[in-house]
């Protein structure tokens, strides 16, 4: 269904084969199927003011009820398909025809949903995946024979399987304001930042660190880092593994600059 100057039916493009975003599968396939629910929903709405005799305040309210059932159960997903970064626009296909996707993409409608049952209080427990926890967990941290604490396999990682949490924000700090601060405060930085063209990019708090910002670093990494700083299995990976990345080609080292030194 992918097509650049119109929109074809017979014979689509399986959305897996699309290199970018495609606004004409989009329009081919999402667009229409939503918008045949709200006009179901609309037409709902008019046989419920014809049987029941509404006002057109009342109308209006079972109106609002209806446009908001479609945002919760369809409507979301057609607005997150519209703006999601295009080199996702794949996966959330897959993702959204059943298919195992790593890491899962998530849905903002769900935290819209999570929001609102908390303030109804309509159960103790709100689970939004309701997948186990270990879902798409690959790794945990473990002593290292390369340094300190490294990032190891815990099960299979085939090649190209992403790792870790992508939605990360990285914020960029002067080096100047790093410099002067206290010799054991600096090497959090150093060791946890991503450091280039005279700033630092961290977590905005580094009690957030996530596994991603232990992995150690190998001249035959096998993991790859591409330019947003999102990681994925060079090849596969065994259970027990360590996973390394070659941070040099994103990042200077301060740690090799201080055993120059010595």
């Amino acid at each position: 269904m992918c097509r650049t100057r119109s929109c074809v039916l017979v014979d689509p493009t399986p959305p897996d084969r699309c290199p970018a975003f495609c606004p004409s599968y989009y329009i081919c396939y999402c667009l229409p199927y939503n918008i045949g629910v709200g006009l179901l929903l609309f037409d709902l709405v008019g046989i419920i003011r014809h049987y029941a005799n509404l006002s057109n305040a009342s109308t209006s309210v079972v109106l609002l009820l209806a446009i908001c059932g479609w945002l919760w159960g369809w409507g979301c997903d057609t607005i997150f398909l519209l703006w999601k970064d295009k080199r996702e626009y794949p996966r959330w296909l897959k993702q959204l025809e059943g298919d195992e996707v790593n890491p899962p993409i998530k849905d903002p409608c769900d935290k819209t949903r999570f929001w609102l049952r908390s303030k109804l209080k309509t159960h103790k427990s709100i689970t939004v995946d309701r997948s186990l926890p270990h879902t798409n967990v690959y790794t945990r941290l473990m002593p290292s024979s390369i340094h300190g604490i490294g990032v190891f396999a815990i099960r299979q990682i085939e090649k190209g399987t992403r790792l870790f949490d992508e939605d990360e924000e990285i914020v960029w700090i002067d080096e100047r304001e790093i410099t002067s601060l206290p010799p054991s405060i600096k090497l959090l930085y150093d060791d946890f930042s991503i450091i280039k063209e005279g700033k630092y990019g961290c977590l905005p708090n580094f009690n957030n660190l996530t596994m991603g910002w232990y992995l150690n670093d190998s001249e035959n990494p096998n993991v790859a880092v591409d330019d947003e700083y999102n990681m994925s299995a060079l090849r596969d990976i065994s259970e027990g593994e360590e996973l390394t990345i070659d941070s040099s080609q994103f990042s200077r080292q301060p740690y090799r600059d201080t055993a120059r030194d010595k």
